[in-house]
């Protein structure tokens, strides 16, 4: 049993609030439970619900722990999906433990950033981390045109560039897995002066991800867990 709280500094009780509705209603705990509770720190504090006032769960820490489940340290470039797809994404990625989530708007990008979405896929990598046992959120982000992407993928040592048009196979493109992130389109591809300036970076490998023609957000999912795999090897 997992809640959420955005305070910081925690001693020896945590009162919750905002996650009130999911521990009353929807765990259902009542006084004397066991309950874990992260605040995007790293740190899991194990607590018993020691009160249940109208609008807030009083906790009592008994003590708390480093989690188990570390930051991947993969940053994963998006461009902007349309409908509820960007939803999803954040939930997978948050389940594969995906640290940094940037999202840009590219040429043939159909949906245009709101900056209320954000609120939402926080929420939403949130309550991911409460199913997964995570204990950081990922950070999400937009970053605005496909030009800062270019500035952006400077800083890491390997970058792994989505492109259905390409023949260089995935299983060559993990040279080093140590600063690592990788960059997908939106269901309208890239355009091909966004390849040749994304593609002609030195630290920047195109790869195609097999014979069929995936959907964005299957890309990205699929891409996202190659890459856990070769970190763990």
């Amino acid at each position: 049993m997992r809640s959420f709280t955005k305070e910081q500094n925690i001693q020896n009780f945590i009162e919750l609030t905002e996650d009130y509705n999911h521990v009353v209603n929807v765990l259902r705990l009542k006084v004397g439970d066991n309950l874990v509770v992260f605040n995007n720190t790293g740190t899991d504090f194990l607590c018993e619900i020691e009160k249940i006032n109208k609008k807030s769960v009083l906790c009592k820490v008994n003590s708390k722990t480093q989690s188990k489940i570390k930051n991947s340290g993969i940053t994963v470039f998006q461009a902007l999906l349309k409908g509820d797809k960007l939803d999803y994404l954040v939930q997978k990625l948050t389940e594969l433990n995906i640290e940094n989530l940037k999202l840009f708007e590219s040429e043939f990008t159909i949906s245009k950033w709101k900056a209320e979405k954000l609120e939402k896929l926080n929420k939403i990598s949130i309550e991911a981390c409460k199913q997964c046992g995570r204990s950081n959120a990922m950070n999400i982000e937009f970053v605005g045109k496909f030009s800062e992407v270019l500035n952006q993928v400077e800083s890491y040592q390997n970058v792994i560039f989505a492109y259905e048009k390409s023949s260089n196979s995935l299983k060559n493109a993990f040279k080093n897995t140590t600063n690592l992130a990788i960059v997908v389109g939106s269901e309208g591809g890239f355009s091909e002066q966004e390849f040749e300036a994304l593609s002609g970076k030195n630290n920047v490998r195109c790869v195609s991800l097999g014979s069929s023609i995936l959907r964005a957000e299957t890309a990205c999912v699929f891409l996202s867990s190659v890459c856990l795999y070769q970190k763990t090897m």
